[in-house]
């Protein structure tokens, strides 16, 4: 009898973690981003990198004032793709609209007294209607924002001091001392006729507003057309931003989050499971979850298949094979890797462990252009990098994907 498949968290772990839970890594990150709250952070990523749990783990550190050793700022999650701003105005309201929002939101989960933890689910869970959520505030500045949902600098700036305002008067909001706005997937701005205007008006808001400055922070997630961006015609919001770019999980992290997941599953792993897993996944949030729910159901179903087994079926799995198509990105329909990178990582694949200097030279490219294309294969979570200037593949799998496509190699797991 086929025992059936246990249903994982996160619809399998194929969206963001919201739950603190689950979610592992980017410590000194997060540690950095509450230490100077009202600044402007930009996070950089592949796809499934982790950008989006990242937000929402930062959403929950600031949700808990007594986190944050400085002033806290009331956080505001904003997802653009879903948004889709169709002006700087449309932006400004977009902004003014969502805070009302999460304010009400807030507000409707605190009301009872439970765990952090509880009011955050619950938090998350609220779904609110858009006259309360934009909130008197908003609608004595707008005229007939159900037509126009435009908003210009006046307006915008009003709503947010009127919103500080009912954070010293209002209990609730009294533990916060700013706002702090978490723009998800700005590539949708990067591709607008008017993304130098939005980033402008940032950058002056942030530059010479006095009344507002100290009070706003900014933490934006993004990936190649946010990092091309700035690189080809420059922008003034980066010249004040401090830009991270999101890598794969240490092994501390790793260990940490399998033996969560095997606790939680009623498992366990010996150590040399726990090493095989980690060199399947080098790190790969997105990719360790899966391969940990592969194995999980192989053990559920007691199937107990081989190791090497194990592995050839995690590349037959469709949601993988995708994604990895889409980093390797052949056919240049996403924003996973160019040729350039692909030239690297082939480099890689035959020498194991280079420098900059080193692939420079096995390639024939510039070092400043590898050295870029390394910071790209990092944040894609395909490289490593050492404390010792050397580069390594990270995992297994995917090496073991692009060799197999490539004709060069048998899907082993050695």
């Amino acid at each position: 009898m086929v025992l059936p498949i246990k249903i994982h968290p996160f619809d399998n772990f194929k969206t963001a973690i919201t739950d603190p839970e689950y979610f592992f890594g980017r410590t000194s990150l997060i540690t950095q981003i509450k230490r100077y709250p009202f600044t402007v952070q930009i996070l950089l990523g592949g796809r499934r990198i982790g950008k989006t749990s990242t937000l929402r783990a930062i959403e929950w550190e600031f949700l808990n004032p007594g986190n944050v050793p400085t002033g806290c700022p009331f956080p505001v999650f904003i997802a653009l793709n879903v948004e889709q701003p169709e002006s700087l105005n449309h932006l400004r309201y977009i902004l003014i609209r969502s805070l009302g929002e999460t304010m009400c939101r807030w507000k409707k989960a605190s009301n009872n007294k439970r765990s952090l933890h509880q009011i955050y689910n619950n938090f998350l869970k609220q779904i609110v209607s858009a006259d309360v959520a934009i909130g008197p505030f908003l609608k004595l500045k707008i005229s007939n924002p159900r037509l126009t949902r435009q908003m210009d600098h006046e307006s915008f700036r009003e709503a947010l001091i009127d919103a500080l305002r009912e954070f010293q008067n209002n209990t609730i909001f009294k533990p916060f001392e700013g706002i702090c706005f978490l723009l998800d997937e700005a590539e949708y701005i990067v591709s607008c006729d008017w993304s130098d205007d939005a980033w402008s008006y940032f950058r002056g808001l942030k530059d010479t507003d006095t009344a507002l400055k100290s009070l706003i922070g900014l933490i934006i997630s993004g990936y190649r057309d946010v990092k091309d961006y700035h690189q080809k015609i420059g922008s003034a919001l980066h010249n004040i931003s401090d830009i991270h770019w999101l890598t794969n999980l240490s092994g501390k992290e790793m260990r940490l989050l399998i033996n969560q997941r095997a606790k939680f599953e009623g498992l366990s792993f010996d150590g040399n499971e726990i090493q095989t897993i980690q060199d399947w996944s080098g790190g790969h949030p997105f990719l360790l979850q899966q391969i940990l729910n592969t194995v999980f159901d192989d053990r559920l179903t007691e199937t107990f298949s081989s190791m090497e087994d194990l592995f050839t079926k995690l590349l037959r799995i469709d949601i993988i094979n995708h994604t990895f198509s889409s980093w390797w990105n052949s056919e240049g329909k996403t924003d996973g890797l160019s040729e350039t990178e692909r030239q690297i990582y082939y480099a890689l694949m035959q020498s194991r462990k280079l420098t900059i200097e080193e692939l420079s030279r096995s390639t024939n490219l510039s070092e400043s252009m590898t050295d870029d294309g390394l910071v790209v294969l990092s944040g894609t979570g395909l490289v490593n990098a050492s404390s010792n200037k050397y580069y390594t593949i990270s995992n297994k799998l995917f090496q073991a994907w692009v060799m197999y496509r490539s004709g060069k190699s048998s899907v082993k797991s050695q």
